[in-house]
């Protein structure tokens, strides 16, 4: 799966969860789909995408701002970030 196709998918699954949110905020699933499902989904692409990269990962990566936007710079570490963003903005 390329960072890409990650990207996209996120970037569509994500409406789901925001779909239960604005249609259905107290139906009792609501909370368990988005926490146990589109969250956990969001974690496992975002450690997969973590993984394919973890031989050149640099912890100095983020010591300074340079070094961060250096970093996103890569589709992956981009890619990445946005699915971290997206979860954490379901929560």
């Amino acid at each position: 799966m390329s960072a890409s196709s990650i990207f996209s998918f996120g970037n569509t699954f994500v409406l789901l969860g925001w779909l239960l949110l604005i249609i259905l905020p107290s139906w009792k699933y609501t909370q368990t789909i988005i926490l146990h499902g589109i969250i956990v989904i969001f974690a496992i692409l975002y450690v997969y995408i973590f993984s394919k990269d973890i031989g050149s990962f640099d912890f100095d990566s983020f010591s300074t701002l340079a070094n961060v936007k250096a970093l996103f710079q890569q589709d992956n570490a981009v890619a990445a970030g946005w699915l971290h963003y997206l979860a954490f903005d379901l929560l």
